[in-house]
């Protein structure tokens, strides 16, 4: 499984102007990589935690259905997180595009650049902060291989935020020989147990990556699973904070 983005996508119509706040739960998501398009630059933080600042602002803002599509409207997100002090997961009902979101993601992490920011100079601006490295290369933007958590993807028209990768794999050691049993010994019996559920947590965790969906299709998903949709969505909750 690839890296998973969050990004500003399109209102609830359709369109690039809506009503404030997410009506689909698809206007502001979490969504794999290779469903974001082919990426010309990735722009990664100098520091590891200004990267971990900016994609948990991203987090919340997919996780905060207050927060919707349209360009006309694009800068209230930005207003709502300077009254929050930029607590994404606490702004009440505004709405944002891809850029105006990226921008209140970096300036949560305390990197000031302006909320007017948009794709066509927002490889310049954060060039200029000089806390930025920018990488163009086909194996992290068209590929996705060797992503970071917090890196910024842009292209014509678009841009996103990494906000989970997959677990490197660890090394396969060599299996080691089994001792000998004495022919005389009886065969031991083996038991067989059903696979354990995942924790609440590990699922919260799931959830904020995308794994579940979002909206209504998330909680049908959840309660087919087995699982409590409100004791999952209070561990959501927690991961936010």
């Amino acid at each position: 499984m690839g890296a998973t983005i969050g990004n500003a996508r399109i209102s609830e119509f359709g369109t690039v102007n809506g009503k404030k706040g997410d009506q689909t739960g698809k206007e502001v998501m979490t969504q794999s990589f290779s469903s974001g398009g082919k990426w010309e630059y990735c722009i990664r933080p100098k520091s590891a935690e200004v990267a971990k600042k900016i994609a948990t602002a991203m987090k919340q803002a997919c996780a905060n259905n207050k927060i919707g599509y349209s360009q006309t409207d694009r800068i209230s997100l930005s207003k709502e997180a300077a009254k929050h002090n930029y607590k994404i997961s606490n702004v009440g009902l505004c709405n944002c595009d891809c850029s105006s979101l990226v921008a209140v993601c970096v300036n949560a992490a305390g990197i000031h650049v302006s909320p007017y920011m948009y794709t066509g100079n927002e490889l310049a601006l954060l060039k200029a902060t000089g806390k930025f490295t920018i990488i163009k290369s086909a194996e992290q933007c068209k590929k996705g291989k060797g992503l970071k958590v917090g890196d910024i993807l842009l292209r014509k028209g678009h841009t996103a935020i990494v906000v989970a990768v997959p677990a490197a794999k660890k090394a396969a050691t060599p299996a080691a020989k089994p001792a000998a049993t004495p022919a005389a010994a009886p065969a031991k019996k083996t038991t067989t147990t059903k696979k354990a559920k995942k924790s609440n947590k590990q699922i919260a965790k799931e959830v904020v990556a995308g794994k579940w969906g979002n909206g209504d299709a998330r909680k049908k998903k959840l309660k087919a699973a087995g699982y409590d949709y409100k004791a999952i969505q209070k561990e959501v909750n927690k991961l936010m904070r």
